[in-house]
């Protein structure tokens, strides 16, 4: 493995008092500059790192220095205040006066007698930490969402950009006097960007706190508000010094920034200087990182530092006082509690989970109740039937707790941040998610004895409360061993394989699938090391030795009936067995359980991102030299320039399209309002009665002109974007809109139509160019030659500057695979591939810094240049982004038009028209355009000039101008056709199904953690089982002989069963998203989408059934003929499909994972219930018989039994009088024969129904509303 340095050889000093602004290019190591200076990264030996001449051993550097993530890892559960406020007290210093003592110590200083009202105020918000929440949510601009959820992508909340603020905000409100924050600005408009750093300048000079702040783009204004400036590129301090001084040092090096280009992006750029910033004497020559970087230390600036580096701890700056020396800010009482408060909110708030959890219960609880209502206590039977209730019970109980780790999991990355800060210590995290599922636990034990007791007819004694004791542990012990598990595993797929694989080692080793006299070597190990065996055990006592079972059993052996089936049945007689489960087992194993559970999450971490790319593929070698590198420096430079023809070719596409043109009239859109808030119906207006977002927009897109949609928040600029290009899934639409003059046909307009979101969605397994190669042959005419299509998307891939990652795998964002910039440019790749006439986008350079914006910018021009037509929504964009395009629609909050025409050179016309108004102010020499618009246009604005920029623009000429256009634009020209479907046609069906599934083949063939888990443990429980049942096959002359082989047969199809429902999930789910997109742009239909996700499945099934039963059937010493093996095989494959596919089914029927993982584990115990194990076929009640007929196991186990020992013609010894083992499974179980080939049928047709259920859900349900 190639050792790679992210940075080499830094070395500077921050001083207090002076706000640094950290810049570079993408992969310089700016978060890892960041990350490193906070004592967020491991500390090697031969780094030295001080704080006042302190080392990082002297004091706690995690809450000396704050360091605020670039990603926004929140609960989303819980309120912006609520959020900020745990954060506050949790970093509140036991050692410092609080912030309200020091305020009134100085207004008594000066002699400020503070508001009554104001006073009043501070002291009744009572704890500190509220105050400090509630200055850093007015200092942020929070003010209006402060009550708001933080939301996630199942619970709507704030915006982006107020996310971002919080996560600024949780550090802000700490006492820390280092702060470190890495690229708060993104997802920020630049005034509220421009006002958090003025606000920390103040707060940098007036507290002598030291702040290094990393932005993307910072706008001239922001930049001014800095007074360092350091800049990396490749891994090199490039300079460090006085703001004033930086470009002074790149003009002494030869290189100048131009006049209308920001500094910033200027310096951004230092890693790609290129001959358009040259302005040395002579040739224009290639300087390297490392030149730039010791051409730095030679200044004077460079120096001094190198000087200020030499000075021994005694002669560095005093003030030690202000580092943390204890390792948390409150004692750990207080931190407990905060923690036991906010997780006590999180669980509440999710009120379904606990809705679903309590109705399960109740379900299940009456099944059993009425499928053993009454049982009997006559005979040995009967008392199965009690041990087969008890076993059920204490599963289900265990069990209940099965989908929690999913929601641990999603908490994970937001503890883990919590905990490296020093919020926290781990227990306090750890043990109040357990404590808070205990009263959860305790109802659902509470529902089940209540009901299951009476009904079945347990013994009526206080024993009751032994029933309801084993519940609760069982259920406790299950929770903390699955959040034990979940720790290790870190992803949801890994956890339920785990749980699956414990689950099944404990019922082995129950006593109840196997009997514990048939255990031998380690299973008998394994008994006394399982809980449930212990809680097995007890209830078995604690019936069997009652006095409804106190009936002398016949013959001498002086026990009564109940003691004689405890021992066929391998249990331990003796009451003290009971308190064995109760405390030692099933408390003393969740304390264990617990206290592992906190010890792991207390140095246990997230998957660390890693880059995930081909050698081909790394575009950021930072050891590039010579005309490589200079080449490189070059090809980045270019890409501010302006816009080329991609590949040379003069502006023209390697294949033809057609122009289009679109005109929108009138467009209005509205949403439906809480039926409380009511208004006036009218019958003539379609949007009375209902929230109306967009108010009669009217506009037209033109072939080669580039339009931008600008605005405020909440102005419609995606609202109108997804009206135009029919994203929209509800809501009420009208108005004109026209493509060529003609109306807007969905089924055309999407076969022309590229739509780039905001959000980068992508299969992450998959290849730059295999996604690229993808979209185009699916989305192109089919038409098309294949030679044509591969050069096209070459030609696409050198248009975004994608050749070199061409072998990069995508990956997952934040955590591996391409950066933000890189995935961003994908996204527009994907849709420039389908070769579109009309291109949509939404955001296009949100998120990236100067140069990857340029890169971006660059190849949208280039777009334009082919004579398409490109509409993108822009939220803040610097003067070179926005000096790209020709026109601009803007529009105002609440969605009215303000503005739209051409911008003019330099903005000139929209300078103009503005400037003609009242109380707008002029726009100040070298300002940007775009952030001098949306201020002078703001609601503030407006009131103080008692204006209305929407109502001036409709009674203006440009509106009457644009009208005019308008109207020469929606009709047709002379000649010219509508779009023909013909004529777009794309790929068939079978094409799109082939293509889907060579897509999902090679996403299993690099998910190892799946298909490698899956089939790893396939092997071991069929080991397991092998073990269990190994050399007991030949002696079948007793039942308990062939109740064994059948309970192997009947866990092992269980486990391996929901094992393949739980894990396929995740990877579904995932995939689904990606859907989504990928239909709403015509990419391909439902039916081999669908199709595709199933088939996908069925090789791996394949080979997954054939490792189980070359295992388990020769370990076990079935019958060696090959039809029987055979037979096996298949009914193993066929119930694989059947489990498989209905985990596939249930993520598509349900709106989320969560849910989808709780409705597949409810079902699993109901068909576990039904299936002919618990009670035979002969013995379900009429009511219930239904059930077992809908129960795919039934016909598994049916077919497993009848397969092995249906023709088994040995006598049975303990049956009076004897029977052969095919009359007596005849008889007892219901199994013949004569049925076997109806079980194939029957079973392939359960996989037939889940799929087409699943495809029609997929077709008529759409989870994702927009």
């Amino acid at each position: 493995m190639r050792k790679v340095h992210i940075l080499d050889g830094i070395s500077s000093v921050l001083k207090p008092g002076r706000l640094t602004l950290l810049l570079g290019p993408p992969d310089s190591g700016k978060s890892t500059f960041m990350k490193a200076l906070s004592g967020q990264l491991k500390r090697d030996k031969g780094r030295k790192l001080t704080y006042n001449g302190l080392s990082f051993g002297e004091f706690v550097v995690e809450r000396s220095a704050a360091y605020i993530n670039q990603d926004d890892i929140h609960f989303g559960e819980l309120t912006v205040t609520e959020t900020l406020s745990f954060a506050a007290l949790c970093q509140t210093s036991r050692t410092r006066k609080p912030i309200e003592t020091i305020l009134e110590e100085k207004e008594r200083e000066l002699g400020i007698i503070p508001d009554p009202a104001v006073a009043t105020y501070m002291h009744a918000k009572g704890e500190h930490h509220r105050l400090a929440a509630d200055i850093a949510i007015k200092a942020l601009g929070l003010e209006g969402c402060a009550n708001t959820l933080v939301g996630n992508s199942m619970i709507r909340g704030i915006s982006g950009g107020q996310r971002k603020r919080v996560t600024s905000g949780e550090m802000l409100v700490g006492p820390s006097s280092v702060l470190f924050a890495d690229e708060i600005s993104t997802g920020l408009d630049s005034a509220t960007t421009f006002e958090i750093c003025n606000r920390l300048r103040t707060l940098c000079q007036t507290g002598m706190n030291t702040i290094l702040v990393s932005l993307l783009q910072p706008t001239p204004e922001t930049y001014g508000c800095f007074d360092d400036i350091i800049l990396l590129s490749g891994g090199r301090l490039v300079f460090h010094g006085p703001r004033e001084l930086i470009l002074p040092f790149f003009e002494s090096q030869g290189f100048k920034c131009p006049g209308d280009k920001g500094a910033a992006d200027f310096l951004q750029a230092s890693r790609a200087l290129s001959r358009m910033y040259w302005a040395g004497k002579g040739e224009y020559k290639y300087v390297s990182d490392a030149e730039l970087a010791d051409a730095y230390r030679a200044t004077e600036t460079g120096q001094a530092f190198a000087e200020e580096l030499k000075l021994s701890p005694e002669e560095e700056v005093q003030g030690h006082g202000e580092l943390a020396v204890h390792k948390y800010g409150q004692d750990q009482w207080t931190l407990f509690k905060a923690c036991l408060g906010r997780q006590t909110k999180l669980f509440m708030r999710n009120r379904a989970f606990i809705a679903i959890r309590i109705g399960q219960c109740v379900i299940m609880a009456i099944a059993v109740g009425t499928l053993f209502l009454g049982q009997g206590r006559e005979t040995l039977q009967d008392a199965q039937m009690y041990l087969s209730v008890s076993f059920f019970s204490i599963m289900t109980q265990f069990m209940v707790s099965f989908a929690a780790p999913g929601l641990l999991i999603e908490r994970l990355p937001t503890y883990y941040k919590h905990r490296d800060a020093h919020f926290h210590p781990a227990w306090c995290f750890a043990l109040p998610e357990i404590l808070l599922q205990m009263p959860l636990i305790a109802t659902e034990a509470t529902i089940w004895t209540a009901m299951i007791y009476f009904m079945v007819g347990f013994v009526i004694s206080v024993r009751l409360l032994v029933f309801w004791g084993i519940m609760f542990v069982a259920g406790v012990c299950g929770l903390s061993l699955f959040f034990l598990l979940a720790v290790f595993a870190k992803t949801i797929t890994v956890a339920a394989a785990l749980q699956n694989l414990c689950i099944l080692i404990f019922t082995i080793a129950s006593g109840y699938i196997v009997n514990y006299k048939n255990l031998t070597g380690p299973w008998k190990g394994v008994w006394y090391a399982n809980p449930v065996a212990y809680f097995l055990q007890a209830l078995a006592v604690n019936e069997l030795e009652s006095e409804n079972w106190d009936t002398p059993a016949l013959g001498d052996s002086g026990l009564t009936q109940g003691q004689l089936f405890l021992e066929q049945r391998g249990y331990f007689l003796g009451y003290h067995w009971v308190w064995l489960g109760l405390f030692a087992w099933g408390i003393g194993s969740t304390l264990l359980n617990t206290s592992l559970f906190m010890t792991a999450s207390s140095f246990l971490n997230i998957v660390p991102r890693r880059k995930v790319t081909n050698i081909k593929a790394d575009e950021g070698n930072t050891s590039a030299s010579g005309k490589h590198a200079a080449g490189a420096a070059d090809a980045a430079g270019d890409a501010e320039e302006g816009g080329v023809a991609p590949s040379g070719g003069g502006g023209k596409s390697a294949l033809p399209f057609t122009p289009v043109r679109m005109t929108f009239q009138d467009l209005k859109y509205s949403v439906a309002l809480p039926s409380s808030i009511g208004a006036d119906d009218d019958a003539s207006d379609p949007h009375a009665g209902r929230l109306l977002l967009l108010r009669g927009i009217s506009g037209s897109f033109r072939p080669g002109v580039l339009t931008a949609l600008m605005g405020s928040s909440g102005a419609g600029k995606t609202t109108l974007m997804d009206c135009l290009s029919l994203r929209k899934t509800g809501g009420k639409i009208t108005g004109d809109i026209r493509v060529n003059g003609f109306p807007q046909q969905p089924a055309t307009f999407n076969r022309v139509m590229g739509y780039a979101e905001q959000f980068d969605i992508h299969v992450a397994e998959a290849t730059v160019r295999e996604a690229l190669m993808f979209s185009a042959r699916l989305r192109l005419p089919s038409a098309v030659p294949a030679s044509t299509v591969d050069c096209f998307v070459e030609e696409m891939m050198e248009v975004v500057e994608l050749t070199n990652l061409r072998d990069a795998i995508v990956g997952m964002p934040g955590s591996s695979g391409l950066s933000v910039e890189q995935r961003k440019r994908l996204t527009i790749a994907v849709e420039l591939v389908a070769n579109p006439s009309i291109v949509f986008m939404d955001e296009p350079t949100s998120g990236l810094d100067a140069r990857a914006a340029a890169i971006v910018m660059r190849a949208v021009r280039r777009i334009t240049s082919t004579g398409r037509c490109v509409v993108c929504t822009i939220h803040q964009p610097s003067w070179d982004v926005f000096k790209a395009f020709d026109e601009l629609l803007l529009l105002k909050r609440g969605g009215s038009t303000i503005f739209a025409g051409e911008l003019g050179t330099g903005a000139s016309n929209l300078v103009a028209y503005l400037q003609q108004f009242k109380g707008v102010t002029a726009i100040k020499p070298g300002y940007n355009p775009a952030t001098w618009m949306l201020e002078v246009t703001s609601a503030q604005v407006e009131a103080e000039a008692d204006l209305d920029f929407a109502d001036s623009y409709a009674l203006s000429e440009l509106a009457e101008d644009n009208d005019n256009a308008i109207a020469k634009l929606c009709e047709p020209r002379e000649g010219e056709a509508d779009l023909r479907l013909e004529d777009l046609a794309a790929a068939s069906a079978p094409v799109q199904t082939w293509q889907l599934l060579l897509r999902n083949f090679r996403q299993y063939n690099r998910l190892l953690n799946y298909v490698g888990t899956r089939m790893g443990i396939t092997i071991i429980i069929a080991v397991f089982f092998g073990t269990v049942l190994a050399g007991q096959l030949p002696v079948l002359r007793c039942s308990c002989r062939i109740l064994n082989i059948m309970g192997v047969q009947y866990s092992s199809v269980m486990f391996i069963g929901i094992l393949n429902a739980m894990m396929v999930q995740s990877i579904i789910s995932v995939r689904r998203t990606v859907f989504y997109r990928e239909r709403a742009g015509g990419t391909y239909q439902v039916l081999p989408f669908s199709a595709a996700e199933f088939l996908v499945e069925v090789p791996y099934l394949a080979v997954q059934a054939v490792l189980y039963s070359c295992v388990l059937y020769w370990l076990v010493g079935f019958q060696a003929e090959a039809g029987k093996f055979f037979w096996f095989l298949l009914i193993l494959f066929l119930t694989l499909l059947v489990w498989t596919f209905f985990g596939i089914h249930n993520v598509q029927i349900t709106p989320s994972l969560a849910i989808a993982n709780a409705f597949t584990s409810f079902m699993y115990g109901v068909w576990d219930l039904f299936c002919g194990f618990y009670k035979p076929q002969s013995l379900i009640p009429k009511g219930w018989i239904w059930m077992y007929w809908l129960d795919p196991i039934s016909y598994t186990l049916y077919g497993l039994v009848v397969g092995e020992l249906g023709d088994n013609e040995d006598l049975m010894a303990d049956q009076s009088p004897p029977i052969t083992v095919k009359a007596f499974i005849e008889s007892y179980f219901g199994y013949k024969e004569s049925f076997s080939w109806w079980l194939v049928l029957i079973l392939a047709s359960f996989s037939v129904a889940f799929f087409v259920s699943s495809t029609f859900a997929l077709y008529k349900i759409k989870w994702q509303n927009r």
